[in-house]
């Protein structure tokens, strides 16, 4: 137990070329646990199963299943990529959260021009684009004309709506404030530094900039990574975007964006989405283990920091700071019955080290 604890309370260990690995009694954690939690995701999800696995305890690789180093497309756990893409500009001084995105996107002028940076990143925006679904049955947020604004569907910051559409018109407005390329600007300040080898994020359309036309990655969705790169992120994310020394996205804004944004008051907007509930949950594009309106948390049996970036088929990257704890979960099944909170809680409380307060 004393060399656990020296261990755990050393520098961080950060990983290099490759995740330094170790037995689970290690770092805290026993084999016992380890192999009941990928039971119980492998319980809840679907065919893909644990195919796509990495668990990491105090920056050692503890779980690695045999497809962690496979890229798989992230879903909706882009969107935790796009905020950072936003972290970084803030930083830059490039733009501010409550910057008026029509200051930046023209198009948005005449019916949205007091939606912020903010707004997008929370889901408030009220923004919606012409046009229903591209693909029959499916919600209305995704038309096939993103970035041709309707009326909005609220007043910025009014309600909250979980809204592809608005994400994507997000990832245009960062576009043209980063006047890049963003998954170059993520490969160059984040990717890279932190060892993320082989990455892609399929655009959706692009702009004009400067004479160049420059893709716009889709703001909330298609960017694939590997189990293991992912909990690289994670592992950035845990120490508040400092990597071996270096601080990568200021901390400031991991702590804003992994802590709960919207309030437990704001009306859930009348739309076909109406079921994913972000208030008291929701950060900057990342859901964060805040208290609901019923006074209960999001994930009731696990640390009150724990956060984590959620997609569909059950894409996810769990992050428990206080447990020193990154777990995550990729693949191309399906969603949870019970939805990704519920099923992090069920697994994340499986792993709950020997150590924890």
């Amino acid at each position: 137990m004393l060399a656990l604890l020296l261990l755990l309370s050393a520098d961080p260990v950060f990983p290099g070329d490759e995740w330094t690995r170790a037995a689970p009694a290690e770092v805290g954690l026993t084999d016992a646990q380890i192999a009941a939690a990928l039971q119980e995701w492998t319980r809840q999800t679907g065919p893909d199963g644990v195919s796509k696995t990495a668990i990491i305890r105090g920056g050692r690789l503890v779980h690695a299943s045999d497809r962690s180093t496979e890229p798989n497309g992230l879903y909706s756990s882009t969107k935790s990529f796009t905020s950072t893409a936003l972290g970084l500009l803030i930083a830059d001084g490039v733009v501010e959260l409550d910057t008026p995105a029509a200051s930046i996107e023209p198009a948005l002028g005449p019916l949205y021009p007091n939606v912020t940076l903010r707004h997008f990143t929370t889901m408030t925006s009220g923004y919606s684009a012409d046009g229903i679904s591209r693909w029959e049955g499916e919600n209305s947020d995704w038309s096939w004309t993103p970035y041709l604004p309707a009326e909005p569907l609220f007043p910025p910051g009014q309600a909250y709506a979980y809204w592809d559409e608005a994400q994507m018109m997000f990832g245009r407005t960062l576009t043209r404030a980063a006047r890049r390329d963003l998954l170059a600007l993520l490969r160059e300040r984040v990717f890279d530094p932190i060892g993320i080898r082989e990455s892609e994020w399929l655009p959706e359309g692009e702009v004009v900039i400067d004479g160049r036309a420059v893709p716009i990655r889709n703001g909330c969705t298609w960017l694939s990574l590997s189990a293991q790169d992912l909990a690289r992120f994670g592992w950035l994310m845990r120490h508040e975007g400092r990597w071996d020394g270096r601080q990568l996205v200021p901390a400031a804004w991991v702590r804003q964006a992994t802590r709960p944004q919207v309030s437990v008051d704001t009306p859930i907007g009348d739309t076909d989405r109406a079921n994913v509930d972000g208030r008291g949950c929701y950060g900057f594009n990342w859901w964060c283990n805040g208290t609901l309106a019923g006074g209960d948390r999001l994930m009731p049996d696990l640390p009150t920091d724990a956060f984590f970036s959620a997609g569909l088929k059950h894409n996810v990257c769990l992050v428990v700071p206080s447990w020193d704890l990154v777990a995550v979960r990729l693949g191309e099944d399906r969603n949870t019955e019970r939805g990704h909170a519920a099923t992090l809680n069920d697994v994340g409380r499986l792993l709950r080290p020997a150590d924890a307060n």
